[in-house]
C-alpha cells in the first residue's frame, strides 16, 4: 500500500450544494461538439488511439457487433475519457496521482468497469504491486486481450490470462511474450512505447495484473474471486485507488455500483478516482446526492489541475469512505 493522498488541495462537494455545483460545471465546463456521446470510434472493429502528451499508443480491437446486440453493454466499444484520463495521470505534475505513477511503487489498484480497451491496466498496471481490473463476464475475452497486445511492461504476473487470451491477441499485438506462461516478459519494440522501462530497471519484482468477473449487480462472484487471488489471507487486500472511468451513466445502476465500490474499500485509505463525461446533468446530480445518501466523502479535482483535455467536457472526482 501507499501512503494516503493529501485531500487538501481538493474541492469538497457539500450535500447542500450538489444543484449549484452541478450548474457550476455545465456552465463553465460545457463539451465541446466534436465530444458526441464520448466514444472514440463507432466505425471500426480495429483503432489506434495515441496519449497525447504522454505519446503512447494502443492498438484496440472493439466489438461493433456486440454492442449492436441486443442486451449488450457500452463496454464493447472505447470512450474518450479514458484516453484523456491517463495521459493526464501519466504527464501533469498537478495531477495528485502524477507522483505515484511516475515510478514502480506499492499500490494496489482496481478498476471498476474496465471495459474492453484494457489501457489503464496496460499503462499503470506495471507500475502498481497488484491492479486488478474487473468488469462483466462477456467483456473479459476481449479485455485480456487488448491487454496483452499493449502492455506497457517487460514485468508482469497474471493468474487469469490463460492461452485463449493470448491466442486471441495473436496478429494484432505488437511485442511478443510466452503465452502459455503466467510469468510474463513482454518485449516492446521502441523505448518510446515503454515509460516503465527506464523507471526502477534495477528491482526484479514483478507486477501482479488481473481480470476477473464483477458484476455490481451481483458481486459476490467477483468478490469470491477477488479474495481467489490472495491465497493464505482471510479475505482481499484493500487497494489504495479504485478507477472508475465513464462508469456513470445509467440512473438504474447508480446505487449497485456505489455499493460495489464500497465493498472493495478501507475507509479512510482508499480514494475511489471517478471520471465522467459530462453529458446528462441529472444523473451525475443523482449520483453526487446517493454518494452523499451512502455518507462518503466527495471531492472535486480543481479546474486548475485538470490537463488542457479534461478541462472541457469532463469531470473528475475523488471519493473515500469515512471510517
Amino acid at each position: 500500500m501507499v501512503a494516503p493522498i493529501n485531500l487538501n488541495s481538493l474541492e469538497p462537494i457539500e450535500e447542500d450544494l450538489i444543484y449549484e455545483h452541478v450548474f457550476d460545471l455545465y456552465t463553465e465546463r460545457a463539451p465541446p461538439e466534436h465530444l458526441r456521446l464520448g466514444y472514440i470510434d463507432r466505425q471500426s472493429d480495429s483503432i489506434e488511439i495515441t496519449l497525447r502528451k504522454a505519446e503512447i499508443s494502443f492498438n484496440i480491437k472493439q466489438s461493433l457487433s456486440e454492442l449492436a446486440a441486443k442486451g449488450s453493454t457500452t463496454g464493447f466499444v472505447v470512450w474518450k475519457t479514458s484516453q484523456c484520463l491517463l495521459d493526464w495521470i501519466l504527464t501533469t505534475t498537478e495531477c495528485p496521482l502524477y507522483g505515484i505513477f511516475s515510478h514502480k511503487s506499492d499500490a494496489i489498484v482496481y478498476e471498476l468497469g474496465s471495459g474492453i480497451a484494457g489501457i489503464l491496466a496496460a499503462a499503470l498496471g506495471p507500475r502498481c504491486l497488484r491492479y486488478v481490473a474487473t468488469d462483466q463476464k462477456h467483456l473479459l475475452k476481449l479485455l485480456k486481450s487488448n491487454f496483452i497486445c499493449n502492455v506497457q511492461s517487460t514485468k508482469y504476473t497474471s493468474s487469469t490470462l490463460d492461452q485463449e487470451s493470448a491466442n486471441s491477441a495473436k496478429g494484432f499485438r505488437k511485442g511478443k511474450q510466452n503465452p502459455g506462461s503466467k510469468r510474463s516478459t513482454v518485449s516492446i519494440t521502441s523505448r518510446q512505447q515503454d515509460p516503465v522501462s527506464n523507471v526502477d530497471e534495477s528491482t526484479n519484482r514483478f507486477s501482479n495484473i488481473d481480470f476477473i468477473e464483477y458484476d455490481w449487480e451481483y458481486p459476490q462472484k467477483g468478490l469470491d474471486q477477488l479474495k481467489s487471488l490472495y491465497p493464505g489471507e482471510v479475505g482481499f487486500l484493500p487497494p489504495d485507488f479504485i478507477f472508475a472511468v465513464d462508469t456513470i451513466y445509467n440512473e438504474y445502476l447508480i446505487p449497485y455500483f456505489i455499493t460495489a465500490a464500497k465493498q472493495l474499500m478501507d475507509p479512510n485509505h482508499t480514494v475511489l478516482v471517478v471520471g465522467m463525461q459530462l453529458r446528462d446533468e441529472s444523473i451525475l446530480e443523482i449520483f453526487l446526492q446517493e454518494l452523499k445518501n451512502q455518507k462518503m466523502s466527495v471531492y472535486l479535482i480543481p479546474f486548475s489541475m485538470l490537463s488542457e483535455d479534461l478541462q472541457k467536457g469532463y469531470v473528475i472526482y475523488f471519493i473515500t469512505l469515512p471510517g
